[in-house]
């Protein structure tokens, strides 16, 4: 009898032992599952419907995850889409006066006399060195506005030049000016074609090629109303000749060679 009930009470306390050990398990989880916070949503979330006119900015949940060098060529791409050069093949877009006219009042307006550096229609950071080659170094197109290459070499004080097209200084009406004499400064004429040497004939370059060495900012595909008939073509000087007069170049007067002669020399 005392075998018996020793075993009886051993099994007892096992089965115990078991269901307690599975109360605690569940009362557990549980415990964790009523506490645990719903999962927060990160990042941008996905459109469910197509909205036009707006870019969907790529989601950033797994941008922790995710390994530097992936996350720079995906940023890589996403400039390199915007800095794609369109209609560069055989087909060129047909010549529009009216588009013609509204680019090159849009060019005089934000000049303050022709040959003047343009001014900068959006804010930018004047008390650090601007990041204005992240869109001007190759030129881009950014939500439907065309941010033109540089069409001069690289140089670094881009302030120096080009001037805010509206003062960032939190006033209600401007400064006045220092000096009391009216500017009469007036600047030359805008000039509208360049001339040719017979019908047909490739026209010379209206303007000075200083600081506009690169034709394609002005004429390239992503100018509108301005754009060469063909956009292809990169050498533009050898067929447009530049303007000796515009550039300011000295007159030579060169001395007959030896051995030659000229009209009307005995």
């Amino acid at each position: 009898m005392s075998d018996d009930g020793s075993v009886s009470d051993q099994g007892g306390r096992r089965w115990r032992s078991v269901f307690l050990a599975g109360a605690v398990v569940v009362a557990a989880v549980g415990y964790m599952t009523g506490t645990r916070h719903a999962e927060q949503p990160r990042g941008y979330q996905a459109v469910t419907e197509p909205v036009h006119g707006a870019a969907t900015a790529p989601p950033q949940a797994g941008m922790e995850s995710a390994r530097y060098a992936d996350r720079r060529a995906t940023q890589l791409l996403a400039l390199e889409s915007m800095r794609a050069q369109p209609g560069t093949g055989a087909e060129a877009p047909p010549h529009d006066p009216v588009a013609y006219a509204q680019a090159a009042a849009a060019r005089r307006e934000a000049r303050a006399y022709d040959g003047a550096p343009p001014t900068i229609p959006h804010a930018v950071d004047q008390h650090g060195a601007p990041a204005c080659l992240a869109c001007h170094a190759e030129g881009m197109r950014v939500e439907g506005r065309a941010a033109p290459l540089m069409s001069h070499e690289r140089f670094d004080s881009c302030l120096q030049c080009h001037a805010l097209a509206e003062s960032p200084l939190p006033r209600s009406a401007p400064l006045a000016h220092s000096v009391s004499e009216v500017n009469s400064f007036l600047g030359l004429t805008e000039p509208e074609r360049g001339e040719r040497a017979w019908p047909g004939a490739p026209p010379t370059m209206p303007h000075r090629t200083f600081m506009r060495e690169r034709c394609d900012s002005c004429h390239g595909t992503q100018a509108s109303g301005l754009t060469t008939s063909h956009p292809w073509r990169q050498s533009c000087p050898q067929c447009h000749a530049p303007s000796a007069t515009l550039d300011q170049r000295p007159r030579s007067t060169l001395a007959p060679l030896p051995g030659l002669t000229t009209a009307g020399a005995r």
